[in-house]
Parts: structure tokens; sequence; C-alpha cells
């Protein structure tokens, strides 16, 4: 799935989408923030620098606390209407952003994604997910 038009679709394409993240070590909660914030920060440049900062302040206060456990579960959904839904362990919180949901998820699934196996592994899941159930 190499075409770049593919994962621009599912980008653009306005249907729910969810990224789950288990932790397989403890992670100091800043780390998160900061392993978030410098790879949203470019992919918000088109935004207003105060609202990019803005909307990237509000992911962060996602990761509280000292430190996130090994196993920790985060799942990050991007509803169709633009508003992210972020629960990290128990804790859920809404963020209404739709320039942070599409940048979140060009992380996975841009031409710079962080991890080229986890970009195969969405192209691999679509057929899958466009079956009709019987």
């Amino acid at each position: 799935r190499a075409d770049p038009d593919f994962y621009a679709s599912l980008l653009e394409k306005p249907f729910d989408k969810t990224l789950r993240l288990v932790l397989v070590r403890d992670v100091a909660a800043k780390d998160m923030r900061a392993a978030f914030t410098e790879q949203l920060q470019p992919r918000l440049a088109a935004s207003s620098p105060e609202d990019a900062a803005a909307a990237i302040e509000r992911l962060g206060a996602c990761f509280t606390g000292e430190k996130l456990a090994s196993s920790t579960e985060v799942l990050i959904s991007w509803r169709a209407g633009g508003s992210l839904v972020v629960k990290v362990g128990g804790t859920e919180t809404t963020v209404d952003s739709p320039p942070l949901g599409r940048a979140l998820f060009a992380i996975f699934l841009d031409a710079e994604a962080i991890s080229p196996g986890a970009k195969a592994a969405f192209a691999e899941r679509v057929p899958e997910l466009l079956r009709s159930p019987d």
C-alpha cells in the first residue's frame, strides 16, 4: 500500500477512526507530552500558532501524574464531526479540534509516519473493516 492517495484518503475521509496504544514500559507523563508535541507541531503548522499551542496543551493535559505505567492503554478516537475523545487508563477527555485530530492520525499515516510497520498494519486492516457483516 505505497500509494500516498490511499493514506491521504484515510486521513481526509469523514469516518470515525481510533488509535489504540498500549505502553510496553513505564513512561514519564512529561515524556509522553513532549513526544506528542514534537510530532504535532510541524503537522499543525497550517494552524495559527496560538490554536496549535492550545490544541497541543489540551492533548497534553490528558497525560497527568508522574508516569504512565507499563500496559496503560491510550485510546484516541477521532470522530467524523472532528472532535477527539482521548482515553488514558480510565480517564476520558473530549477535545474539539479537527486540526488536532488530523495531525494526530498523520503521525501514523502521513509520508513521515513514525512507524512504517503501524502504517502498513492500518492498510492491511482496511479490507476487513469494509467487509459487510453476514
